[in-house]
């Protein structure tokens, strides 16, 4: 929810009297935004409970991650199904739900790195492989640090990819 027209003397009172309403102050600027689910496996075609995911990923990255600057906004997209209603790997980081995990198989997830939306609209690029919840949120973590060191001041996490090449990303996420 945004708040239009908070004069800038005002924003500390405001945080203030959001906090003791229990609620908690967004954030822009370059760093780990909120994170975008669809609604998993309310859906039909949901193979994955997104969100249960979205709120870990929130509380690790988003809460735990708040200061940490980065070059650009890092945006993270959790899909239930290869459907991607959500356009989930439009984002930065996207994992998206690949078979439905039940007693006698793994959970398979997918990962998709580097989108983009906006007026540059750029789908991520598929990370060769099928991931477990706690490999993808290795990888994610491995990915916003290796963002942190290597890409440049005001380029998004798909521009880095690209100028240091797939490839190579790849290696230091999975290697």
């Amino acid at each position: 929810m945004e708040i239009p027209w908070i004069q800038y003397e005002n924003i500390e009172n405001v945080k203030k009297e959001l906090g003791e309403a229990n609620l908690a102050v967004g954030g822009t600027g370059p760093r780990v935004r909120t994170v975008v689910a669809c609604k998993g496996t309310v859906c039909p075609s949901g193979r994955l409970d997104t969100q249960a995911l979205a709120r870990e990923i929130h509380e690790r990255f988003y809460e735990g991650y708040y200061d940490v600057v980065l070059p650009n906004k890092f945006k993270i997209g959790v899909g239930g199904c290869p459907n991607k209603c959500i356009k989930p790997d439009l984002n930065d980081f996207c994992i998206v739900g690949h078979k439905m995990a039940n007693d006698d198989r793994k959970e398979e997830l997918k990962i998709f790195l580097g989108g983009t939306g906006g007026k540059q609209v750029k789908r991520g690029e598929e990370l060769n492989g099928l991931y477990t919840k706690e490999e993808a949120m290795d990888i994610l973590e491995k990915s916003i640090l290796y963002y942190k060191e290597n890409g440049n001041p005001k380029e998004r996490f798909g521009d880095m990819i690209i100028r240091i090449g797939l490839d190579e990303v790849s290696k230091n996420l999975i290697g």
